[in-house]
């Protein structure tokens, strides 16, 4: 039984040596026909930060450009951002303004509380020492 668990074991390994080589031919094989029918454009926002000034992108399909393929990244935003990005974007800087509020809201409600506690604790006092004079 040992060893059918030791041969299962082996056999994954394999097939994940397999997989990983196929995923490699796919993404050399999609990079050299972008290469062949490149054209120079503006670098993309990852590139940028790179201070790299140009990328190579397919006349055919410009999702990504050569290097974001080359380092198997999946999101290049040579093209801009997509309609669903801009909506995600908003959604978030919404929810963000909406915490941003509500923070807002609980730190003068708390202002108000502290004053108030502040008014009576004055109060109190002051009538202690009426009271000790």
């Amino acid at each position: 039984m040992h060893d059918l668990a030791f041969l299962i074991e082996i056999s994954n390994r394999i097939n994940k040596s397999r997989s990983h080589a196929e995923k490699t031919r796919q993404k050399d094989s999609l990079l050299s026909l972008v290469l062949q029918n490149a054209i120079i454009m503006p670098s993309c926002s990852f590139y940028k930060s790179h201070s790299i000034q140009s990328c190579q992108v397919s006349i055919k399909d410009s999702s990504r450009c050569a290097e974001c393929i080359r380092l198997g990244r999946s999101r290049c935003d040579i093209q801009g951002l997509s309609a669903a990005e801009i909506r995600w974007i908003g959604i978030q800087y919404q929810r963000l303004e909406n915490q941003l509020e509500s923070a807002k809201e609980q730190l003068r409600n708390a202002a108000a509380e502290i004053g108030c506690l502040q008014k009576q604790k004055r109060l109190w006092f002051e009538r202690m020492i009426k009271a000790i004079c």
